[in-house]
């Protein structure tokens, strides 16, 4: 058992995130006190409405080819100086996150990085072009999206905006994942 699991007040809970995720409930509470949210198709065994997770460093793609994952990943090395694709943890709005399962919120701890991207759902544009295109033009098509729609900056005006897609993804050392039921409980003491 986890030191966070074995927490039996909520004051313990709230103090924890506090200490650990104080960059990251700062833009949460500038982005009119929403969060990131992630989709998971397995419900994940939650202690008391909340756990922490260590990001994959190695993930694999499910739907896209493997040789666009590999290019998207260096390409994003370049203009951002992390590899989006392998090491992010892939997030989006309540409103987005359901169509990849049941929404849980995403906190990150301190020292985060992120992109975000408006309106972007890489995975549905290149499954439907990867019948279509070769895959010269894929990365050629995936370099555009990637430097015109995704910034480094700006993830608050995002999380205001609960109602659409847009896509966020963070690469931290480990993140905590919240039911929403818990966000409810704890947002006002944690913002």
């Amino acid at each position: 058992m986890s030191r966070f699991e074995s927490y039996i007040n909520k004051d313990d809970i709230i103090k924890e995130l506090i200490d650990e995720c104080s960059e990251y409930l700062s833009m949460v509470k500038k982005g009119d006190g929403n969060f990131l949210y992630r989709g998971f198709k397995i419900t994940p065994v939650l202690k008391k409405g909340i756990l922490k997770k260590v990001p994959r460093r190695d993930r694999v793609p499910r739907h896209i080819n493997k040789e666009l994952h590999k290019h998207l990943g260096e390409y994003s090395k370049k203009l951002f100086g992390w590899n989006t694709r392998s090491e992010g943890v892939f997030c989006t709005s309540r409103y987005g996150a359901r169509g990849y399962g049941n929404p849980y919120a995403v906190v990150p701890i301190n020292g985060f990085k992120y992109i975000v991207g408006n309106n972007i759902d890489m995975y549905r544009i290149f499954v439907k072009s990867e019948k279509e295109m070769e895959i010269e033009g894929l990365k050629r098509a995936s370099e555009i999206i990637l430097r015109k729609n995704y910034k480094d900056k700006g993830l608050e005006k995002y999380l205001k905006d609960m109602s659409s897609y847009w896509e966020c993804i963070v690469k931290c050392n480990s993140y905590y994942i919240i039911d929403e039921w818990k966000v409810k409980e704890i947002k006002e003491e944690l913002l």
